[in-house]
């Protein structure tokens, strides 16, 4: 630049030039220092260049940045410091992914040089190849390729196994990760599931289709039922990809467990010495079979079974996950016995096996067949192999009578096995008479069966110690029985004695009316039976009684000494109580001394019955057959009957033919019943006349004739009510006798329930008296006077009486009264479970508020007796106000707002208790055109307060009133204060900057709310001007005043004839709309040139000299 050179020949040469800039375009200027000589320009220059990544991408994972830098060189590889150009970094094609995020990948390069340090390759993958261009010159800075670099990943097992049963199901989860811990969706590779070496030879299965290899969809592979078939510790699940830029992952060590089992268990029972077989399998918790590796089983006596060992092959590898023991032996008697099987694998739990018995017989050498009580006797034991030899191994027996055996064994009665395998009892004896008698041998070891010996009696005799005396006919006969052993001693046992008359011994009962039941049962206690009363009755001579054991055929009976027993009327079972008309039986015997009934007697009987002095006994009489012939010493007596009731009556029996056998006398009464035809009808009114009628009747129901007056009473305990009217009434007939009463005009002052009225006979205790069933004498409830309107915050007072069925007071009502709102209405009063005592059947009930506001309140009195009946108050008003808390204040147009409606009393306090809704609206009258949205009916919360919220108005406005309406009529609407609705225009199309004067242009003018929704409810009037202080006020052109129509307004044709900076101002009519100003713009003026300039000459090219 600046470079100057002579000219030789006409031409000047400049070599070495070299531009600083890469481009097209470049024109070199050349100015000869003669102003005569003109100057000239080169042709277009292009000078090219090439980009080239100076720092090259290296591997880097996916979560992290790619870093790049490039630069800008010429031909020479300098850099081009004055090269500031756009360069895009790219992904190659055929790259595994075109997507390159992050920062941006066009950058402006500056000094030749432009650095990119923050893109994000989020795929993985091997062969990423970067290119760089130049955007703005194409084709002059030639692009560049970095070097291929890869995108590394991770996999990580995000649901890792734990330890588990063998063969159990479990889930693995895969994911591709990056290095800061983000998922790589966009990798799809397939994912490998294997355990590790070190596992135990476990092998991985998946039990749906084998398959353990899947691909990934978004950067995930889910493995579901996988199992292991061997059970084993350390095992580690590793996951691998087919893809070496996606690292491994390895899980958390884990155990697989497994449980030995007994398939073939030892037998549960099995005599001692004899072999047995059994078989352990590996199974898990469900009891599946499963291989159990090159494993040995152990076979040992668990630590909890008896004494012993066990004999034969007991340790066995596994073959085909099974080990069979055979020819094992436990040479040892005994019970629960347990095999416990164990392995060297911990993996696999131990097992036990169910248990089983080992056990030997023991055998009776020597038992007896037949001893006397308490004679000794030996008894030889042994036990025995199955081959019959002797057991010789220590052990005890215990000898003992089988428990179907009374009485006990004495003697030393455990011994000890002899060297020679016998046990010898040398001495025992039976202190107890029986037949049948067993002995049983058992041991403390329970694997020794115990032995029983065949049947052997014992033998004892029955003793009279105390023979019965002669005596007198009717006393009792008495004796003693007592049971001796061999040696004359009392054996002490319990059984039954049975004493008996010898048939050669006895007299015959038709001689001497002789009564025996057969046989007389006695307790035999401690070896003595006492018999002090033996029921033998009438006379007899050398009576024996003999004494046996019918349940102990060992007990042999025995025979008393010979005794002597040395020879009236009677009712029989005669009832003290009969009923009138009613037939019945009587049965009059002959008896001995003894009581006994003299079968041979066969007296003629009369029956008669006599009155008692202080007796109602006026025309009793007894009716039907009243004498009869006795046969074998009984007389009966049927159908007969009395005729009516009878009280304290003497029935007498005698004899007709023989004076001797004495008459007998017995009291006995007839009785008949009280009965009301009909009963109170109830509930009965109090003060009510009513009336019943009662009958006096038989058993059967039949009508009786009687003369005896009746009465009727309250029963005692009934309320305090008194019976008045016509409560005594007597005989009606000629004779005195009649058999209904009529009882009327009766009445009860006083309500209370459970009102019975008794019927009695006056002095005739043999009527039975009778109740009516209860019924209850009810009063009614009454309110005394009205209840006025009242605020919900006063209280007021009402009088509540009782009045019977003519609405007069009942003085002597009693009990206590109280108040409710009925209810199906709501709210509460209070108090409202006070309760009110009744004075003079009236109670003033003051204090009353009801704290919720109701048109139509009803108040119900009830009292604490189902008798007083409830009553209901005419309806009755209790009023409040609204109030809006706070009023609802200016807002934008279709902006939600909230206010809140409170119920208040006359104090302004406010009512918690209101279950009604409230109604917001817009008064019409007062508001302008708008609509109120929104929820506009809400509930009284238990607060007090209704909220309403979200409400938007449609329209702006100035002045809006609201009303709140209650659905309680008691409720007056009220209210709100004046309120405002703004919105807002907008200036939505302006001129823009720089428009020539006189140009015509166009505004459009929308009104819009808070939330730039266009509002179209209104239709106000818009007119423009300009902003004060612009050079001119004059707007021409269009109409600059426009009616809104859909919520906006435009102005066409519009034009300003001076030019300067202008600001457009929009106003509505309606002052609730806010006015627009439009941005500032400016109107040019231009200068029209006179004439045209000359076009310039063409460049010159070559430098020329004028040589003249």
């Amino acid at each position: 630049c600046g470079q100057e050179r002579g000219v030789a020949q006409g031409e000047a040469t400049f070599l070495g030039l070299r531009l600083s800039h890469v481009g097209k375009g470049f024109v070199i200027s050349a100015k000869a220092s003669s102003a005569c000589v003109q100057d000239g320009v080169s042709a277009p220059i292009t000078v090219k260049g090439r980009l080239v990544f100076a720092m090259q991408p290296s591997d880097t994972d996916v979560g992290h940045a790619v870093k790049v830098v490039v630069h800008v060189q010429d031909s020479q590889g300098r850099r081009v410091e004055t090269c500031d150009t756009l360069i895009a970094v790219a992904i190659k094609p055929q790259s595994p992914s075109m997507s390159l995020g992050g920062g941006k990948s066009t950058r402006m390069c500056h000094a030749g040089e432009v650095a990119f340090d923050d893109l994000f390759i989020d795929t993985p993958g091997a062969g990423y190849v970067l290119t760089a261009t130049a955007k703005d010159l194409t084709g002059i800075v030639e692009s560049c390729e970095s070097k291929p670099f890869t995108m590394t990943a991770r996999l990580i097992i995000v649901q890792e196994p734990r330890d588990m049963q063998v063969g159990a199901l479990f889930a693995v989860g895969v994911k591709v990760q990056a290095a800061n811990g983000e998922d790589v969706n966009t990798a799809a590779p397939h994912v490998s599931l294997s355990l590790s070496r070190e596992a135990a030879g476990g092998v991985l299965k998946q039990v749906v289709n084998g398959i353990i290899t899947k691909r990934a969809m978004r950067g995930e592979a889910s493995f579901q039922e996988l199992s292991v078939e061997v059970p084993g510790t350390g095992y580690v699940l590793i996951a691998t990809s087919e893809s070496s830029f996606i690292a491994s992952a390895r899980s958390a060590p884990f155990a697989v467990h497994g449980a030995l089992a007994f398939t073939t268990p030892p037998p549960s029972q099995m005599f001692m010495g004899a072999t047995f077989c059994t078989a352990v399998q590996v199974h898990d918790d469900w009891g599946r079979r499963f291989a159990g590796g090159a494993t040995a089983i152990t076979l040992q006596l668990d630590e909890a079974s008896p004494h012993g060992r066990l004999e034969g092959n007991n340790s066995i590898r596994l073959e085909r996950s099974e080990a069979l023991f055979g020819s094992l032996m436990v040479p040892h008697a005994g019970r629960q016995f347990r095999l416990k099987a164990t392995t060297d694998n911990e993996a696999i739990a131990p097992a036990v096996s169910p248990p089983f018995d080992v056990t030997a017989k023991m055998y009776f050498e020597q038992s007896p067949t037949k001893v006397n009580v308490s004679e000794s006797f030996a008894v030889r034991l042994c036990t025995k192999y199955p081959d019959g030899t002797r057991y010789k191994d220590q052990y005890d027996v215990t000898l003992r009578l089988a428990k179907e055996c009374r009485g006990a064994l004495l003697g030393d009665l455990t011994q000890m096995v002899d060297a020679d395998g016998w046990v010898m009892f040398p001495a025992v004896c039976v202190d107890t008479p029986g037949s049948g008698f067993t002995l049983e041998a058992i041991s403390s070891n329970t694997g020794m069966l115990p032995a029983t010996s065949h049947k052997f009696d014992a033998i004892a005799n029955f003793v009279f110690l105390q023979n019965p005396q002669t005596h007198v006919a009717g006393a009792p006969t008495g004796a003693t029985v007592a049971v001796h052993d061999v040696h004359g001693k009392v054996v002490p046992v319990n059984a039954e004695v049975s004493l008996s008359l010898p048939a050669a011994a006895s007299p015959s009962s038709e001689d001497s009316g002789l009564v025996w039941p057969g046989l007389f049962a006695a307790q035999v206690v401690n070896g003595i039976a006492e018999c002090p009363d033996i029921p033998l009755s009438g006379p007899a001579l050398g009576l024996t009684l003999q004494a046996t054991c019918p349940a102990n055929a060992a007990i042999q009976p025995a025979t008393s000494s010979p005794f002597d027993r040395t020879a009236r009327l009677a009712f029989r079972e005669l009832p003290a109580v009969v009923e009138a008309q009613s037939e019945l039986t009587v049965e009059v015997v002959v008896r001995d001394c003894n009581d006994e009934i003299m079968v041979l007697a066969t007296p003629q009987v009369h029956l008669q019955i006599r009155d008692d002095p202080d007796a109602a006994f006026t025309g009793v009489q007894l009716c039907g057959q009243v004498t009869v012939q006795a046969v074998r010493g009984r007389a009966l007596f049927s159908g007969v009957y009395f005729n009516t009731a009878v009280h304290k009556g003497l029935l007498t029996a005698r004899c007709v033919d023989n004076a001797a056998i004495s008459p007998v006398t017995q009291g006995i009464d007839a009785r008949a019943y009280l009965r009301f035809a009909t009963q109170p009808q109830g509930p009965v009114d109090v003060n009510s006349p009513f009336g019943c009628r009662v009958q006096i009747v038989s058993a059967a129901g039949a009508q009786l004739r009687a003369q005896t007056p009746l009465r009727l009473e309250l029963q005692a305990g009934a309320s305090s009510g008194v019976l008045a009217g016509l409560v005594s009434r007597g005989g009606t007939e000629s004779d005195g006798m009649f058999s209904e009463a009529v009882f009327a005009g009766l009445s009860i002052d006083c309500p209370g329930a459970g009102y019975v009225l008794t019927a009695t006979a006056v002095n005739n205790e043999a009527v039975v008296p009778c109740t009516c069933e209860p019924f209850d004498v009810t009063g009614t409830l009454c309110f005394a006077e009205g209840i006025p309107a009242t605020d919900v915050s006063d209280a007021f007072s009402t009088t509540v009486e009782v009045v019977d069925y003519q609405r007069q007071r009942v003085p002597k009502a009693q009990g206590r009264v109280a108040v409710h709102l009925l209810d199906h209405e709501v709210g509460s009063a209070t108090p409202q479970s006070t309760w009110h005592e009744l004075v003079d059947g009236a109670a003033l009930i003051d204090g009353i508020r009801i704290d919720t506001p109701h048109a139509q309140h009803v108040l119900c009195a009830v009292g604490d007796r189902p008798v007083v009946l409830a009553a209901q108050s005419a309806p009755f008003g209790i009023t409040a106000q609204l109030r809006f808390c706070p009023p609802p204040r200016t807002t934008d147009t279709n902006a939600p707002f909230d206010l809140a409606v409170e119920i208040v009393d006359c104090h302004g306090r406010r009512v918690l208790s209101s279950a009604s809704d409230v109604t917001i609206a817009l008064r019409k009258r007062d508001s302008p055109p708008g609509t109120l949205e929104g929820g506009l009916v809400q509930s009284i919360g238990t607060d007090g307060t209704a909220q309403f919220t979200g409400l938007t108005i449609d329209s702006p406005g100035k002045s809006f009133v609201m009303t709140a309406t209650s659905s309680v009529l008691s409720i007056p609407q009220c209210c709100s204060p004046i309120f405002h609705s703004t919105a807002r225009l907008s200036i939505e199309e302006a001129p823009s900057d720089g428009i020539p004067v006189w140009s015509h242009f166009s505004i459009k003018v929308v009104i819009r709310d808070a939330n730039l929704h266009k509002i179209t409810t209104v239709r106000p009037t818009i007119r423009l001007r300009f902003k004060e202080g612009c050079p001119s006020q004059r707007l021409g052109g269009g109409s600059i005043s426009q009616r809104v129509q859909d919520g906006e307004a435009f102005f066409g044709e519009l034009l300003i004839d001076t030019p300067g900076v202008y600001i457009v101002v929009a106003q509505a009519d309606n002052e609730a709309i806010e006015c627009a100003f439009s941005l500032p713009f400016r109107v040019e003026g231009s200068m029209v040139p006179s004439a045209a300039p000359a076009p310039e000459s063409p460049p010159r090219i070559v430098l020329q000299s004028n040589v003249a």
